[in-house]
């Protein structure tokens, strides 16, 4: 993937190369929605995207941006990525709240079924990341509804494994 005008992190991440562009990168992309001519948004995904962009933005210690394209697709997938000590791992950012003490949450769920477009064991990818999202309601203490491996409450308390 060289030829790009910007600078750029490869790496894989379960086995699949993903691309992390440099603030300068994103800082193109989201002006030409697209990396190396290949589209990354539509009109109908930029909203999103940009909001990911602007999470992750703010939150660099513990979030990166990256792209991935699995097999043939046309264009390039969104993918926030979380720091953990074993990695990279794929996360969905998710709004959540907790149903026992209504405590607003932003939370990292790593096993939407979609972070694992093209990867060949992703079931088995996805049942191990349901093992290590277990964190609870920081108000509370409940167990949350919704798989989270990281959480950011309303009030800007943080966890992660």
């Amino acid at each position: 993937m060289s030829g790009s005008q910007f600078s750029q992190n490869e790496v894989l991440v379960d086995g699949q190369p993903v691309v992390i562009p440099s603030i300068d990168g994103w800082d193109r992309i989201l002006n030409d929605a697209a990396f190396e001519g290949v589209p990354v948004y539509s009109s109908s995904t930029e909203r999103l995207v940009r909001n990911l962009h602007s999470f992750v933005s703010t939150h660099q210690e513990e979030f990166s941006l990256g792209i991935f394209r699995p097999g043939l697709m046309k264009s390039w997938l969104v993918i926030p990525l979380l720091h953990t000590k074993h990695g990279y791992q794929r996360v969905q950012i998710e709004r959540h709240t907790c149903e026992q003490c209504g405590w607003k949450v932003r939370i990292a769920n790593p096993v939407e079924s979609g972070l694992y477009l093209g990867v060949p064991n992703a079931m088995e990818l996805r049942r191990s990341a349901l093992e290590i999202a277990k964190l609870a309601c920081p108000s509370c203490g409940s167990k949350l509804s919704r798989p989270a491996i990281w959480i950011e409450s309303s009030d800007g308390k943080e966890g992660d494994d």
